[in-house]
C-alpha cells in the first residue's frame, strides 16, 4: 500500500519510488506533516497535470546555505587537486621532467580545470541535481520549471561562476537581492538554487560554513606552501 504522496502534483506513490510516475517530481522521505501537505496538493493540481513542481514545493536557497555548500565543494576540489599534484609530480619526476617548468604547470592546472567542470556540471546535470556540498545541506540545482538541468547548463553554468568573480565576486553578492535568489552565473545558465524537503537548519548550516571554511583555508595555505618549496 502506498503510503507517500507527490509533492508536485499530490499523486499517491508507492513508497520505494524515487519520482512521481505522473509528473517527475522527486519523492524525498516525508514526514507526517510533509503528507498531509502533499494531499492537499491534491486540490490544487488536478492528478493528469503535464507540469512539475510549483514554486511552492521549493524555497530559493539563500546566501550562506549556498556559501557554506561552495566551501564543501572548494574543499573537495583542493583535496582532489592535492592528489593530482602529487601523482602528476610523481610521473614526471620519475620520467626526469621538470615540474616546475612552463608547460607542466600549465597541462597540471588545465587538469585541474577539467576536473573541477565534469565534477560541477556532470554532479548537478544527474539525478541528484547536486555538487557532494548540496546534496548533504538538501539543496538543488534546477531550471526554472523546477526539473533537472542539461549537461549544457551545467558547463555554462561551471563557467560562469568564473565571470561571478572576476567581477570582484559582484556575481555572488548579488544573490540576496535577486527574485529568485539568483548568482549572476545562475542567470547566465537559466537555474535556480532551491532547498529541498532534506534542507538542514539554520544553526547546521553555520557550522558547515564556518567548518568548510576554515578547512578551504587551510588547504589553500598548504597548497601555497607546497607551491612555494617546490617552485
Amino acid at each position: 500500500m502506498s503510503d507517500k504522496y507527490c509533492e508536485g502534483c499530490g499523486t499517491s506513490v508507492m513508497g520505494t519510488m524515487r519520482f512521481c510516475p505522473q509528473c517527475g517530481h522527486r519523492i524525498f522521505s516525508q514526514t507526517p506533516v510533509q503528507i498531509k501537505a502533499a494531499k492537499a496538493a491534491q486540490t490544487v493540481l488536478p492528478s493528469n497535470t503535464s507540469s512539475l513542481a510549483t514554486p511552492v514545493a521549493y524555497i530559493y536557497a539563500g546566501f550562506w546555505e549556498r556559501f557554506a555548500a561552495a566551501s564543501i565543494d572548494t574543499c573537495i576540489g583542493g583535496l582532489a587537486n592535492l592528489l593530482i599534484g602529487f601523482v602528476f609530480g610523481l610521473i614526471l619526476t620519475t620520467e626526469g621532467v621538470n615540474v616546475a617548468g612552463t608547460r607542466a604547470l600549465a597541462f597540471y592546472y588545465l587538469l585541474g580545470i577539467v576536473v573541477m567542470v565534469f565534477y560541477h556540471s556532470l554532479m548537478e546535470s544527474s539525478n541528484k541535481r547536486a555538487t557532494f556540498g548540496k546534496e548533504w545541506l538538501g539543496l538543488e540545482v534546477t531550471d526554472y520549471n523546477f526539473s533537472q538541468i542539461s549537461l549544457g547548463q551545467g558547463v555554462g553554468r561551471y563557467f560562469g561562476r568564473w565571470l561571478s568573480a572576476l567581477l570582484m565576486g559582484l556575481g555572488y553578492f548579488m544573490q540576496p537581492f535577486t527574485a529568485k535568489k539568483q548568482t549572476l552565473h545562475d542567470i547566465m545558465s537559466c537555474t535556480v538554487v532551491v532547498r529541498g524537503v532534506n534542507g538542514k537548519s539554520g544553526m547546521t548550516i553555520f557550522v558547515y560554513a564556518l567548518l568548510s571554511f576554515i578547512v578551504m583555508c587551510l588547504l589553500f595555505a598548504v597548497i601555497a606552501a607546497i607551491n612555494h618549496s617546490t617552485y
